[in-house]
């Protein structure tokens, strides 16, 4: 868990933006998993997509670089898609840092809420 002084230095700055361009799709899809609270492999994201497991950590990559989104975290062990345990992260979103940029930004918080409404319709989900 993140320390509070560090959720206010990372909320001090740019607010995050959404994912534009070629693969924005592939990268919304994983930021509405982030966003609705999942802690999220890269098996995760290819089981609840279709698409490759491989393009989660790209798509990660460029929502942290290029998008400014403080995604999270950790190494784990998670069934590949062939069910056999690997080594891989685990990617979330720090719930203080999102909470503080709903209350900040309302019109952000719907925003968020519009991309997990989709997401869910797109490929299932009830969170």
């Amino acid at each position: 868990m993140q320390n509070s002084s560090a959720v206010q230095l990372h909320s001090a700055t740019i607010l995050p933006t959404f994912p534009t361009g070629k693969r924005a799709n592939h990268a919304a899809a994983i930021l509405a998993m982030l966003i609705r609270g999942d802690r999220v492999t890269q098996y995760d994201y290819a089981r609840a997509t279709s698409y490759p497991a491989t393009d989660a950590r790209s798509r990660i990559s460029e929502l942290k670089c290029n998008n400014n989104w403080w995604i999270t975290s950790q190494f784990c062990q998670s069934q590949d898609l062939t069910g056999i345990y690997r080594r891989c992260k685990e990617y979330w979103l720090p719930k203080e840092w999102l909470a503080e940029l709903y209350d900040a930004d309302p019109a952000f918080k719907k925003r968020c809420q519009m991309l997990t409404a989709s997401f869910n319709r797109q490929f299932g989900g009830d969170k």
